[in-house]
């Protein structure tokens, strides 16, 4: 497979797209083949080494992906290959094939976009609250988070996003 590294600090120049080994998922992970992997702002400190935690290199950046399961580890039973899902993982999302935790990886309903899907883990905070409270506090019937970094940006058609993002939440309120 390919991947983004960084074997330096510094600006996005630093990147490179190599060749990687395929990573093998343990008992409780899945294998996401990637279509999407957001890029946000913890991503662009890692590669500058500013974030809070230091960062070995070389490393492959990138911690939201949106992708379809190739592989799921015995201990996994509610995910299934085929699966069309979205995962957090610690990194290496921006990759052609990533290892991601069972309990980070949420299933995706046909009517979401993947490009909002990933940005909507951006914002992890928004996963993890109930609806309402999210529409309220982001003002959703007016705003979209964009996945380039969880930025917000007007929307045209606001009711297709909350229509989205209420069958976004039911299972995960399940």
């Amino acid at each position: 497979m390919k991947a983004v590294f960084v074997h330096r600090y510094g600006e996005p120049e630093v990147l490179t797209y190599q060749e990687a080994p395929d990573p093998t998922p343990g008992p409780d992970e899945v294998l996401i083949r990637t279509a999407i992997a957001s890029v946000n702002f913890a991503d662009i400190k890692a590669r500058r080494g500013t974030d809070s935690v230091t960062t070995q290199l070389p490393l492959i950046p990138g911690h939201e992906v949106v992708g379809t399961i190739e592989a799921v580890g015995d201990k996994v039973h509610t995910l299934r290959m085929g699966q069309r899902v979205v995962a957090v993982i610690s990194s290496g999302a921006y990759a052609e094939l990533v290892a991601a935790p069972a309990a980070f990886t949420f299933s995706l309903p046909e009517t979401l976009a993947s490009e909002a899907a990933a940005g909507l883990v951006v914002l992890k905070e928004v996963i993890l609250l109930p609806r309402r409270w999210a529409e309220r506090y982001y003002n959703l019937k007016r705003w979209t988070i964009m996945p380039s970094g969880g930025h917000f940006a007007p929307m045209e058609e606001p009711q297709r996003l909350v229509e989205d993002l209420r069958a976004f939440f039911r299972p995960l309120r399940q």
